[in-house]
């Protein structure tokens, strides 16, 4: 990635205890038209020292862990990315991050409002928008009802993919192209501007499983059924 980098200095705060002045590059992105935000690299990989400390620490499945990274002393921008997990799933200001939570019934939680897809060169609309999806907080996963997974489904059909639907699991025969995905929409009301709403994408490789115990030739599971629903194969929020 191309950019002007940027050394940071974070505080990684666990409640218990905190690790502080840790150093992180973060790169400005050219192409970003929103001067506003940061995209950080480098954080994911799996022998990060970010991501060993939370497993060490048994926080990997903890909700809203995360860093904000503020701004050089000499640059004017007062954002960054959040990473929950080692992974970078968003980058919004830290006025945009909120926890959702359910209630003492599990009831939905509002909040949520939109999914749309992305491939590499458009953007579709899966007509369920407005439509808010389960937060279930055991596992802190994001759990999809049917009706939105054979969305997703009838999406990557109509865009050329082979799905074996057996036993209603889902399994393609090739993964998608790099860039695409499902875009989350948050904070979708009225009264809020564009830059007021936090998207967040997950790219489909991020919830695909290699099996070897699919239909012949389709060796990817899309995402993990439990019950009668579906949850993201990796954990949203981490």
């Amino acid at each position: 990635m191309s950019g002007t980098r940027h050394n940071t200095s974070a505080i990684i705060d666990f409640g218990s205890f905190a690790l502080e002045n840790r150093k992180i590059s973060v790169i400005e992105n050219p192409k970003d038209t929103n001067t506003s935000q940061y995209s950080s690299v480098g954080i994911g990989s799996p022998n990060s020292t970010f991501l060993t400390t939370l497993k060490a620490e048994n926080k990997t499945n903890t909700l809203s862990y995360g860093l904000h990274f503020e701004a050089p002393v000499n640059n004017q921008k007062r954002s960054g990315s959040v990473i929950f997990g080692g992974v970078d799933v968003a980058k919004f200001r830290i006025s945009d991050l909120k926890t959702y939570r359910l209630g003492p019934n599990n009831l939905i939680v509002e909040g949520f409002k939109e999914v749309s897809f992305v491939n590499a060169t458009s953007i579709s609309s899966p007509g369920f928008s407005m439509v808010p999806v389960s937060l279930d907080f055991g596992d802190s996963f994001l759990r999809l009802f049917a009706y939105q997974v054979r969305g997703i489904t009838q999406f990557l059909k109509e865009n050329g993919f082979s799905i074996d639907d057996t036993e209603g699991s889902f399994f393609l025969d090739s993964l998608p192209p790099p860039g695409s995905g499902l875009n989350f929409l948050f904070g979708a009301e009225d009264h809020l501007s564009l830059e007021e709403r936090l998207y967040i994408f997950v790219p489909f490789t991020d919830i695909l499983v290699y099996t070897s115990s699919g239909p012949a030739g389709h060796k990817y599971e899309l995402m993990v059924k439990d019950s009668s629903e579906i949850i993201l194969g990796n954990p949203f929020f981490r």
